[in-house]
């Protein structure tokens, strides 16, 4: 890795979708507490998880990859608590198969199709709580988790757990490259970051929420965008940052 940026390019972020339910290391800030109002917390969740390190990274990249919680069964989840990538980003399976599917029956959905191919990879990272609570109920492996199933274990998260799911893109031009909130330079291959889902445990069913560049194809056309906060107006394609929401990006300095 070389050069980091961070950019807050108003207007290129707004937020898709705030799901309640259905579906750290050395913090700067603590987790926000839950707001009633379910899109102001969604962006206070964005500007925790995105607070800027002194090494010029964000905060959740510090945070603990799949592979360091699951990947070694013997050894069980460890915590790093410093930034690193090796081989944090993958193929999202579920894309993938229904790609494949969407192929193998000749539907008629080639606007679809096009909206799966161009999503790109993701990168999951989970906080220190989540880590610790996996490791505490030993859930690290496939015989944890059916130990616990079969045992009855109601399995429920610290209220600080949070999970991030980020989906990255490679572009090469450098111009575009800054259009985007946040992208990294890879000797001249940049990896923009496209899309963020947060997962918060502030809700005992959790609170799932989404953010997307302005230009990410299909936006706004599966799920209606929507942000009461954030948004101006709060609902379509054409909107602007809030004032509420410029003043917090001022308040944090992003």
């Amino acid at each position: 890795m070389s050069i980091m940026k961070l950019l807050f390019h108003r207007g290129a972020w707004i937020t898709l979708v705030v799901l309640a339910g259905a579906l750290c290391g050395n913090c700067q800030l603590p987790v926000p507490p839950l707001d009633p109002a379910l899109d102001r917390f969604a962006w206070k969740m964005f500007v925790h998880v995105n607070q800027p390190l002194p090494d010029g990274h964000l905060f959740w990249e510090s945070w603990a990859t799949t592979k360091d919680v699951f990947g070694d069964p013997n050894m069980g989840p460890i915590w790093l608590g410093r930034y690193h990538v090796e081989d944090a980003t993958e193929r999202i399976l579920q894309l993938d198969l229904l790609g494949t599917d969407l192929l193998q029956h000749n539907l008629q959905a080639e606007d679809s199709l096009a909206c799966i191919l161009e999503v790109g990879n993701q990168e999951v990272r989970l906080n220190r709580s989540t880590v610790e609570f996996i490791k505490k109920r030993g859930l690290w492996t496939l015989e944890g988790q059916r130990s616990a199933f079969q045992d009855g274990e109601v399995i429920s998260f610290f209220s600080d757990a949070v999970q991030i799911k980020a989906i990255w893109k490679v572009e090469t031009s450098p111009a575009r490259a800054r259009e985007f909130f946040y992208h990294v330079d890879e000797f001249g291959n940049f990896q923009v970051l496209k899309s963020l889902h947060i997962m918060s445990k502030r809700r005992k069913d959790w609170v799932w929420m989404t953010f997307e560049h302005k230009d990410n194809r299909c936006r706004c056309e599966f799920i209606d965008c929507r942000d009461d906060f954030g948004a101006k107006p709060s609902t379509g394609r054409g909107t602007v940052p809030s004032r509420g929401l410029i003043q917090l990006f001022d308040k944090m300095r992003m």
